[in-house]
């Protein structure tokens, strides 16, 4: 009996014991496979911004080789360019173009030393040998004076020879930077090398400030070993003593690889906690049922025992007399029961020396048995609590639970099943589970998890399932047995509703495919379905490339608001154009691009021509949207899609060039059209300014070149007016100091338009100071006297007497003998002295 009893709870014990080892093992499983998500996503995400940091130096050396071919300038004017370049590209330490008759054309200012032969420097041979854009490994620059990396193009002339080299030294601290900031875990480092397995950038061990590159100590060297032989890895590893994760990839376009360690201490301090803890409940539980085990032994099994042996001493026949000695040791309530069978044999005693039907002795034994059956009843109360609380826990669990018979059929659920599916037990009670909330699609799988459930396993899924109104929901579905005596009687299903991590699941993936700004795929996407359409074979295949032209001009003049709804507008072109199996991307600032599969070149320039029609047709208030385009075609699975793709750009490059000087006519023209919504300006008005400023500059016999600046000045002075807000151009009052200082940017943001644009180049320093006052107390520099442009001189006179002359939205006109008196008393101070005098006698001839 008792051992019965001792195995059943030992078998209670191991059943608990096994339950929690399974569930320990599947938490450490799904660390394991986070771990391994985790880490190669944010060694990708760390590669895409480095690759996004080269690919924009990489283009500002394929374009300024593109300017040497296309336009065959003098050393002058590349000297020029790659100074425009070195000052609105600053990450770039030096920008320069060496010939093959060894002439430095340096945009920094270096001077080669004597007998330096740039033709014999790793860049200008390289370069010259791949015949294509190279970046160099890292190395000591020519000035000594940092660590760089050279992005080098050959360019050759119209008979495709070799007349030069165009390079950039960039400085290999931005990447360090990165690599620096990129650090998973508290023990975790990135590091970054190159072929030769040298360091040069670690998370920890780089220091910018030595111009050495880093060699890598022993307990790098295994690592190193590993990441060289590979190109893409994750694998379990060493360094030193610490065992921990190695994820690598190579950065495109360079001899670099990317790689980072974990340790799997960081990782596993959840999973050493659950060790912990399993632990820790195992080893109580077996305390628990050894307390227990000595408590029945001593205060139950041990007085039931010596109870059990003293009644089956008990014989009538051979001794009437014989009674249970009481238990010294024993429980109240053995006693108690001791007592009650001794006095039941002096009953039985008494029932052999006494008349058998003695009544009151009869009434005795009838309470005691009525006492027992009081017992029964309370064990019974308390099994239906039990009951109860389990009742409780099933009602209020925060998970749907569905119970089962062996049939698949439903036998109960609580609230939450239904406030998940919408179903209610009256609806679906003895029907099949799996053909209530599973479609026809997926029924398979769903009656599969069932059948393996009622089969004795514990399952566990991710799926989908559906509602009562057909809609879809994802729900974590676990399964747990119920076993009788060793067999499976029925079973529970939970289901937990997931459908917000799904959705934010989903969402991380939509945002790590596409550009946020437009909608379109990003670059990551679509290099990705280059490679793939490539293998596939969707011939033929053509690439449109597209670059926004403006957009910078855009940013300066209207705000970089402005420009964003330009780049929107692009990309909503570009979707109503494409086809359904069309790849539009955003792979750029202003870059787009379209994979056409199944499209000849034929059909590409259909496509082409409708995108320039729809951006012909579409503006922005008065900007007129523009696009370059270039596209390229692959017929055959021998051709390479990636020389597709550099076609289709060189081609757009090309397109670019040769519109450029239309397209800014076109901005120009919008910008003056909106300088004269914001302003309120009239025709007459730049017609007025021009004829006196004209007439002004013959009086000071100034030049041809010099007048053409000054007509041009007239008409576009207050051309960084238009990113002025209304409220503050059209108030009729007196400005406040703040508003003021709005206004005074006018300038500032007019020198940037003008610079931007090289028909207006030549008037941008007249744009910045034509505000500036003779005595010095102007805007924006204090300028004073000689120092400021002459035809901001000009100007400043001229625009102050036609303002004085015009209606003002704050004031009427003056008469031309008042404002001639104005124009006097700001001489010497407010303007030019000697302009004034001759802008005097030319109103006097007039």
């Amino acid at each position: 009996m008792f051992k019965r009893f001792y195995g059943i709870l030992i078998l209670i014990i191991f059943m608990m014991s096994t339950l929690a080892y399974m569930q320990f093992r599947y938490v450490e499983g799904i660390i394991k496979d986070d771990i391994r998500v985790i880490t190669n996503l944010s060694l990708r995400n760390l590669e895409t911004e480095i690759n996004h940091w080269i690919n924009r130096k990489l283009n500002v050396i394929q374009e300024a080789g593109n300017f040497i071919e296309v336009g065959s300038p003098t050393n002058t004017e590349i000297l020029s360019y790659l100074k425009g370049k070195l000052k609105e590209y600053n990450s770039f330490s030096s920008i320069y173009y060496g010939t093959k008759d060894n002439v430095m054309i340096n945009a920094s200012g270096w001077i080669p030393p004597a007998g330096f032969d740039l033709r014999e420097r790793p860049w200008y041979m390289m370069a010259k040998g791949q015949k294509e854009v190279i970046i160099t490994d890292v190395f000591l620059n020519a000035s000594k004076d940092d660590l760089v990396s050279t992005i080098a193009k050959p360019v050759y002339n119209q008979k495709q020879e070799l007349i030069g080299v165009v390079g950039g030294d960039i400085s290999i601290k931005t990447v360090v930077a990165m690599v620096g900031e990129y650090k998973l875990g508290r023990n975790g480092e990135s590091f970054l090398l190159n072929k030769n397995g040298e360091l040069l950038a670690h998370s920890t061990l780089t220091d910018m400030n030595n111009l050495n590159i880093s060699i890598p100590t022993d307990e790098y060297l295994p690592l190193i070993e590993k990441i060289i032989e590979g190109g893409t890895g994750f694998e379990t590893t060493n360094k030193g003593t610490l065992e921990g994760y190695l994820t690598y990839t190579p950065i495109e376009n360079t001899q670099w690889i990317l790689a980072s360690f974990t340790t799997v201490r960081d990782f596993y301090a959840a999973s050493q906690q659950l060790t912990i803890g399993f632990i820790l409940v195992a080893i109580l539980s077996l305390l628990i049922f050894y307390v227990f085990l000595l408590f029945l032994k001593k205060s139950i099994i041990k007085p039931l025992i010596t109870l059990e042996n003293s009644v089956s001493n008990i014989d009538i026949e051979e001794d009437i007399t014989y009674r249970i000695d009481i238990l010294d040791n024993g429980r109240s309530e053995f006693r108690s029961l001791v007592d009650k069978i001794n006095a039941l044999l002096d009953k039985i005693e008494a029932y052999f020396f006494e008349i058998r039907n003695d009544k009151e002795e009869l009434q005795m034994i009838n309470e005691e048995l009525e006492a027992s059956l009081e017992q029964m009843i309370a064990a019974e109360e308390e099994i239906m609590r039990q009951k109860k609380y389990f009742e409780a826990l099933f009602t209020n669990s925060s998970d749907g639970i569905v119970l089962l018979n062996q049939s698949h059929h439903i036998i109960d659920l609580n609230q939450r099943f239904t406030d998940i599916f919408g179903y209610k037990i009256d609806e679906i009670k003895g029907k099949e589970l799996d053909s209530i909330i599973a479609k026809k699609e997926i029924f398979s799988e769903a009656n599969g998890l069932t059948h393996n459930l009622l089969e004795g396993q514990v399952v566990s899924k991710e799926s989908i399932r559906y509602r009562k109104n057909n809609e879809p929901i994802d729900v974590l579905i676990k399964g747990v047995p119920i076993l009788y005596e060793g067999h499976v009687v029925g079973g529970y299903g939970i289901y937990t509703d997931i459908s917000e991590r799904k959705k934010s699941e989903r969402e991380i993936l939509y945002i790590s495919y596409h550009d946020r700004l437009t909608g379109l795929y990003n670059r990551t996407y679509f290099e990705g379905e280059l490679k793939k359409v490539e293998k596939e074979g969707f011939l033929p295949i053509s690439i449109i490339m597209g670059d926004v032209n403006g957009l910078k001009m855009s940013n300066d003049a209207f705000g970089h608001d402005e420009g964003d709804r330009l780049l929107r507008c692009i990309a909503e072109i570009l979707n109503s154009v494409c086809t359904n199996d069309a790849i539009p991307a955003r792979i750029g600032g202003d870059e787009f691009a379209i994979i056409l599969t199944n499209t000849d070149e034929k059909e590409g320039l259909l496509i082409c021509n409708e995108i320039k029609k729809r951006c012909t047709e579409d503006s922005i208030g008065t900007l007129q949207l523009s696009l370059s385009l270039g596209l390229a075609t692959m017929y055959s699975i021998e051709e390479d899609l990636e020389e597709t793709y550099k076609l289709a750009e060189n081609r757009m490059y090309d397109n670019k060039l040769l519109e450029s000087k239309s397209t800014r006519s076109s901005i120009i023209a919008s910008l003056l059209k909106s300088l004269e919504e914001k302003t309120h300006e009239t025709e007459e008005h730049s017609s007025r300014m021009m004829e006196l400023g004209l007439l002004l500059g013959k009086k000071l016999e100034l030049n041809d070149s010099q007048l053409n600046e000054l007509r041009l000045l007239a008409a576009l002075h207050d051309i960084g007016k238009i990113a002025i807000p209304d409220h503050i151009l059209d108030k009729e009052g007196p400005l406040t100091e703040e508003e003021w200082n709005i206004m005074r940017k006018h300038s500032e943001i007019g020198y940037r338009i003008a610079s931007a644009t090289p028909e207006l180049a030549n008037i941008a320093e007249a744009i910045l100071h034509h505000h500036e006052r003779w005595d010095g107390k102007g805007y924006p520099y204090s300028l004073e006297g000689d120092k400021i442009p002459l035809s901001a001189r000009v100007i400043a006179v001229v625009d102050a007497y036609d303002a004085m002359t015009s209606d003002r939205p704050y004031r009427r006109a003056m008469e031309s003998e008042a404002a001639i008196l104005e124009l006097s008393k700001g001489r010497g101070k407010q303007f030019d002295p000697l302009i004034v005098d001759m802008f005097l006698e030319v109103i006097k001839d007039q």
